[in-house]
């Protein structure tokens, strides 16, 4: 199944969310139902569990998965969780304010996580990485250039500082963060001291990388076996949180043979297998994270007579949504048996 002209999707385990023409639309059961009018002229959106964050030239506004306005501000939502709980930047005063009451931070948040009573995040004025409670008191705060031996290897920009590249989770008690400079550091989650800097990789040779974590931001955490899990390019790694030891499998030889890899740093991770999108192949495939094996994929150019550009994939072990940067929104639902 196919939708044109999407703006932007969301999915749950049951139930595609997507944005068209102004319109708050859903799709379940191969069934499409329009939700509710939202506003035409939205040059972003930001999805959460129970509501959609539309941003334009009016500012903000927030609407829940029933179509109805739960908020309504000439401001930019950082985050939203109900009417008594969000996170608001205000561009005039260049202030981010929680609740629109406590001043949380000088400058705009560049990363914000939120877990437990704590948010984790960066602002623009600082370079540090600060844990924040709800009621604005600070537990603790990291410098990022107190970080030892930067290896000044990233492939885009080797002079640069400690950058943070995605808060990837909280897993074992840590914060787990991707730099820059092909490194993964763990932050203790109560104290917030450096607990693991994870970069080189013993016998890792490749001509157009160093011996190092091939793409850290491209890592998620997996609940299920409590372990990191990485995937870019021809190249899977694991991270065992307790130790940090990090164990990498090259899938060239398996990848290439079937003229795709993984190009999407966002990738679908789910218990039994990795969904994953080679942008320029106009392919996408599913790689059993057991065998290290390709077990599935889908040729655009020989599906759909179309050679498409997947620029975001999203997904569980029973739906897959595929868009592209014409617009194009490919639903996929997993066969029984399968």
């Amino acid at each position: 199944m196919k939708i044109t002209d999407v703006g932007s999707f969301y999915i749950t385990q049951k139930v595609f969310f997507y944005t068209k023409n102004g319109m708050l639309s859903s799709v379940q059961n191969k069934k499409e139902k329009t939700i509710a009018p939202i506003v035409n002229s939205c040059w972003g959106s930001k999805y959460g569990e129970n509501s959609i964050v539309v941003f334009g030239d009016f500012g903000s506004k927030v609407y829940n998965y029933k179509g109805e306005l739960e908020y309504d501000t000439n401001l930019y939502v950082e985050y939203y969780e109900n009417q008594n709980n969000y996170i608001i930047y205000d561009e005039n005063s260049n202030q981010t304010k929680i609740n629109n009451k406590i001043l949380f931070c000088k400058g705009s948040l560049l990363d914000l996580m939120k877990y437990d009573d704590y948010f984790f995040y960066m602002d623009s004025l600082s370079p540090d990485m600060i844990k924040m409670t709800l009621d604005n008191c600070l537990s603790w705060q990291f410098p990022l250039h107190s970080i030892p031996n930067n290896p000044h290897n990233d492939n885009y920009n080797k002079e640069a500082d400690w950058e943070v590249k995605k808060l990837i989770g909280v897993l074992e008690g840590k914060l787990w963060i991707a730099l820059n400079h092909h490194t993964i550091v763990a932050l203790d989650i109560v104290t917030g001291v450096l607990v693991h800097q994870i970069h080189t990789i013993a016998n890792f040779h490749c001509s157009w990388l160093p011996s190092a974590i091939p793409l850290p931001e491209a890592t998620q955490i997996d609940k299920t076996t409590h372990k990191l899990i990485g995937f870019m390019w021809e190249f899977y790694w694991e991270i065992n949180p307790t130790n940090g030891v990090i164990q990498l499998y090259d899938l060239t030889n398996e990848l290439s043979a079937q003229k795709i890899r993984n190009d999407i740093a966002n990738f679908v991770l789910t218990d039994s297998k990795i969904y994953f999108a080679s942008h320029f192949d106009s392919k996408i495939g599913a790689l059993d994270r057991v065998a290290k094996k390709l077990i599935w994929q889908y040729d655009f150019k020989k599906e759909e007579d179309a050679e498409p550009r997947i620029m975001e994939l999203q997904g569980n072990e029973n739906l897959l949504g595929a868009l592209s940067s014409q617009g194009t929104l490919y639903i996929f639902e997993r066969e029984e048996n399968t």
